[in-house]
């Protein structure tokens, strides 16, 4: 026997809890959550900004990014048909590491997320040779 139950709604957030219970196995439970986030950062000169917006999985993120630099000369923003430039995974408790795509130069930028209680720090783990616009060591706040 399978139940979903929605235990709650509120703020872009669902849970869930899943359970499952037969003849065979013992009663599981299993809380999964779903929720989407904009983060947004700003340069202290207010030339440049660069904003993610995401959605966690479980232990995945998925989502779209937009730089705009010198004010607004050099772009790299997801377009319509861009559904994920965000690809991350969860490497530890609230660590999250994967690729965000330059729409730029169309290269891939190892990054790593660290979310705190309002905020998330963003890191390029490993620069390219290509041009993007993907600022590293920034903190982004929530929108």
């Amino acid at each position: 026997m399978l139940v979903l139950t929605v235990i709650g709604t509120y703020a872009g957030m669902n849970n869930y809890l899943f359970t499952t219970n037969s003849s065979h196995s013992k009663t599981t439970q299993k809380a999964m959550t779903t929720s989407e986030s904009s983060w947004r950062w700003e340069s202290p000169s207010g030339k440049n900004t660069f904003s993610l917006d995401l959605l966690t999985d479980g232990t995945t993120i998925t989502g779209t990014h937009c730089g705009v630099f010198n004010n607004g000369e050099k772009i790299d923003c997801a377009n319509d048909n861009d559904t994920n430039t965000v690809q991350l995974n969860e490497v530890s408790t609230n660590v999250f590491e994967g690729t965000i795509k330059s729409t730029y130069s169309e290269t891939f930028i190892p990054v790593r997320l660290t979310f705190n209680s309002n905020a998330v720090n963003l890191t390029i783990i490993s620069p390219s040779n290509e041009d993007y616009f993907i600022p590293n060591n920034i903190t982004l706040l929530s929108n």
